[in-house]
C-alpha cells in the first residue's frame, strides 16, 4: 500500500492503534479487502495479493463487517485472496505459531503477503503487555512470522490509558521494532487515520475517512468531502 504500508522483500512489521470504539478494526479490515482485491485504498495504489487475517476477538461482528464490505464493493461471490482465521494465535507461544504458519500454508494458495492480528491483547493471553520480557516473546512470534511468509504484519492495538498519550499502549519493545505505526482516532462518524512513524520512508498527511452504514455493519469511505475511492 502505496506509503503506508511498506512492501518489498522480507516485508515489514506495524502497528495500528487506537482507542476502544475508534473504528481501528474497520479501518485494518478494509486495508485487508483492498489488498486483497487490488482496489485502491483512499486514492492510493495497492500491490494485490495474498491477506490473513486473524480474528482474535469479536468474530461474529466481523464477519457482518466483512459481508458488508464485499456488498458495497461489488465482491458478489466473497473476496478473493482473503483468508480469515477465527482462532486467536498465542504469539508467545511460538508452537502455537507455528501451528498457525501450518493452517496458513495449507488452507490458502501460498503464504499470505500480509498477516493482521487483531488485537495484540487477544494475542497474548499469558502475557503483560507492560513487561519487557513478555513483549520480547511477542516481538519473537511476529518476526516468525514475518521471516516465514517473507510478507508484512500487521498488528492491531490499544492506545494508552492516558486521554493525553498519543502511543500504543504498553512497553516500548513493540513500538521499536516497528518499521511503521499508525494511529486511528474517531470523532462521530469521521475516522482520521495519522502515521506515527515510517522507518524507511515520508511520514503521510492524516488521512480523513468516515464510517458508513451498509448492510446492518458499517465501511470505511473516504470523507464525503475528498476523493472517493476508485476501483482501478
Amino acid at each position: 500500500m502505496d506509503g503506508i504500508i511498506p512492501t518489498g522483500e522480507g516485508g515489514s512489521l506495524g502497528v495500528l492503534f487506537g482507542k476502544w470504539g475508534s473504528a481501528k478494526s474497520f479501518v485494518a479490515l478494509d486495508m485487508a479487502h483492498s489488498i486483497a482485491t487490488g482496489i485502491d485504498w483512499h486514492g492510493r495504489p495497492t500491490v494485490k495479493g495474498r491477506v490473513a487475517y486473524v480474528v482474535a476477538e469479536g468474530a461474529l461482528g466481523f464477519k457482518y463487517r466483512a459481508a458488508a464490505w464485499a456488498k458495497h464493493h461489488g465482491f458478489h461471490a466473497g473476496i478473493p485472496r482473503m483468508h480469515y482465521v477465527t482462532d486467536p494465535v498465542d504469539l508467545m507461544d511460538l508452537k502455537r505459531v507455528e501451528l498457525l504458519l501450518d493452517t496458513l500454508q495449507s488452507d490458502t494458495p501460498g503464504l499470505p503477503d500480509l498477516t493482521i492480528i487483531d488485537t495484540l491483547a487477544r494475542s497474548m493471553p499469558s502475557g503483560d503487555e507492560n513487561e519487557t520480557k513478555d513483549m520480547n516473546a511477542v516481538v519473537a512470534g511476529l518476526g516468525r512470522i514475518q521471516a516465514v511468509t517473507r510478507g508484512s504484519v500487521l498488528v492491531i492495538h490499544h492506545q494508552g490509558h492516558n486521554e493525553e498519550t498519543q502511543r500504543a499502549r504498553g512497553s516500548s519493545v513493540l513500538p521499536g521494532a516497528c518499521d511503521y505505526i499508525l494511529s486511528c482516532a474517531k470523532t462521530g462518524n469521521r475516522v482520521a487515520v495519522e502515521c506515527r512513524k515510517q522507518k524507511d520512508a515520508e511520514e503521510f498527511a492524516p488521512l480523513h475517512l468516515e464510517l458508513k452504514p451498509v448492510a446492518g455493519s458499517c465501511v470505511i469511505e473516504t470523507a464525503s468531502n475528498l476523493l472517493s475511492m476508485k476501483v482501478r
